[in-house]
Order: C-alpha cells, then structure tokens, then sequence
C-alpha cells in the first residue's frame, strides 16, 4: 500500500469518527494491556515476595558467614528481575542495544568466585604456624641460656651474638606471622562484607514497574507512540496524521453524517499518540537509566574499586612477613 493509499484509508476512517468514537478507539486501545497487566501482576507479586524474602536471609547470613562469595550473590540476583522486565523495553524504544547478559548479568557475575573459605582455612595454617613458631623459639631459647650457663671462652662469646642475633630474628618473624594472620582474617571480613552490599544494593534496585508503569503499559505505550495498537481505526488514522494530519481532518469533514467532528477526533487520537511519546521519553526512559546508573555505579564499579583497594592493603599487610627472616644474622664463623 503506498502513501497516499495510507491517507485515503486515514480519510475513510477519520470520516466515521467523532468524539465519543474516538474515545472508544482510545479505550480500546487500553483495554488490550489489561489481560497482560493481570497477569503481569500475579508474577510480580511472587517476585516481589522473593526480594523481601532474599533480603532476609541475607540479613541472617551477615551472622552466620558465606563460605564464597557466590552464596551471598546468588541471594542478590533476584533484584535483577527489574532489568529482565524492562530491559527490552528500554531498547525497544531507545535502540540502545543493551544486552541484558553482557550488560547486566555478566558484569554480576564477575564478582562471583572468591572462596571465602580458602581465606579461613589460611588464617588457621598461619595460626597454627605462629604457634609452632613460638614452641620452637621458646625451645630454642631455653637450651641456648643452659648451655651458655656452663660454657665459656671465645667460641661461647661468639655462639652468644650469634644465637642472640637468631633469636631476635626469629621474634621478629614470629610476631610478623602473626600479624599476617590477623590482618588476612580482618580482609577476609571486610571482603564479605563488600560482597554482601553488592548483593544488597542489587536487592534494593528490584521494583516492579518503572516511573509507575509495568512491563505491558510500557509496550502499549511503544505501540500507541508508533501506531501499531492492533486497533484498526486508531492505528490507521495515527498512522498518517504525523506527516498529514491537516489533509487527513479537511478531506474527512467532508465524509458524511459524522465527519464535521472529525477535526477534533483526529486530534484526540493524535495527543494520544503524543502523551505516550511524551510518557516514555520523559518518564520511562529518564527512571530506567537511574536505575541502570545504580547498578553501574553502585553494585559494579564501587564493588570493583573497594575489593581492587582491599587486595593492595592485603598485599602492603604480607610485607610484615620477610622473604628471608635471617638474612642479617652474621654467620657464626668468618673465613
């Protein structure tokens, strides 16, 4: 059908409407989101009872520890939800071309894999190395002060400086394990806890509808904005008065019976069309980039940037423990 064909089509449907034709067409158009928007409903309902029940035992988890960090995303993920709905929405309208795996999930989930309890269990090793430690130095330092009790002369002056030397040295990496192994078991802290707020702000992005309106009025709008109702008369008429509305209400005033009124229903479906447009750009759109601007400021970069600058106190907390503990202890004897 060309243009022209479209217009005249426009004319003979634009010949039959007044205003109360015209608000019917209106309904109509409404009427169709109502079976989705019910069952719109029903799902978002069990979805919204999922958050509320996420947060919960996110909650109960801050008491009893995650032994990786996917535990406590996979408790998070469900605030997603909100971009599953209007994701596609979003670039229907926008062509912005989001991917809802790479531009949502996949960015989630680059922070699933850190094993919480690998960390504990090095915090125990550690322990546990500390006090091997302090048994074998106090072992050492006791038979060292026995013997130095009963020997004497030039090679017991110089066994003295030199266990002496050892002994400290030894203190000093002792006591450096053990500062070690108390700064790992506070990262590991601080680092759940990093990880159950990205969970929790992903939480806190869940919303079922979007500046007040749910996934089917969304598309209904979309639709109404580009013609494309599936109501025959409004879709017809709306279709062509962008570009040729002022022939479209003249030719039509002509049409009998009914067509002086034309010129205002015309218009009433047109404003229609316009008020969805102005609805998306100004409502929709604006609400889903804040959302998405939180999730990408909030649940990833600022997740990204406190792990990044955890992991280089941890790395600067090692350098208590030296490569080679002794490396300043004079040998015993020189050659």
């Amino acid at each position: 059908m060309g243009e022209w064909d479209e217009v005249k089509k426009a004319v003979e449907f634009a010949g039959r409407l007044n205003p109360i034709t015209a608000s019917r067409e209106y309904a109509d158009v409404t009427a169709k989101a109502l079976p989705s928007i019910k069952e719109y409903g029903v799902r978002a309902a069990e979805a919204k009872r999922t958050v509320e029940g996420a947060k919960g035992e996110l909650a109960q988890m801050a008491s009893s520890g995650a032994s990786r960090s996917d535990e406590l995303l996979n408790v998070g993920i469900s605030g997603l939800g909100f971009f599953d709905a209007f994701l596609p929405l979003y670039n229907d309208w926008t062509k912005a071309g989001l991917d809802l795996e790479r531009d949502i999930y996949g960015q989630y989930r680059k922070f699933f894999g850190i094993d919480f309890g690998a960390f504990r269990h090095d915090v125990g090793t550690v322990q546990g190395s500390y006090s091997a430690m302090q048994n074998t130095y106090a072992e050492v330092d006791s038979e060292f002060r026995a013997l130095v009790e009963t020997w004497s002369g030039d090679a017991a002056v110089a066994a003295t400086n030199h266990i002496s030397k050892f002994l400290e040295a030894g203190h000093a990496f002792q006591e450096g394990v053990n500062t070690f192994g108390r700064n790992v078991e506070h990262h590991v802290s601080a680092m759940e806890s990093i990880i159950r707020l990205c969970a929790q702000s992903a939480l806190e992005l869940f919303s079922v509808d979007c500046a007040g309106q749910v996934p089917p009025t969304v598309q209904q709008h979309i639709k109404m904005a580009r013609h494309q109702s599936g109501v025959a008369m409004y879709d017809a008429v709306g279709a062509v008065t962008d570009g040729f509305g002022d022939i479209v209400k003249g030719a039509a005033s002509y049409v009998p019976v009914v067509g002086e009124y034309a010129d205002g229903a015309v218009d009433m479906l047109t404003e229609a069309a316009n008020l969805a447009k102005k609805l998306l750009d100004e409502k929709f759109v604006p609400a889903f980039e804040s959302k998405l601007t939180k999730f990408n400021e909030i649940v990833c970069a600022k997740t990204e940037e406190d792990l990044r600058s955890l992991w280089d106190e941890f790395i600067g907390a090692a350098e208590c423990v030296p490569d080679n503990p002794f490396a300043d202890v004079p040998p015993l004897f020189s050659t």
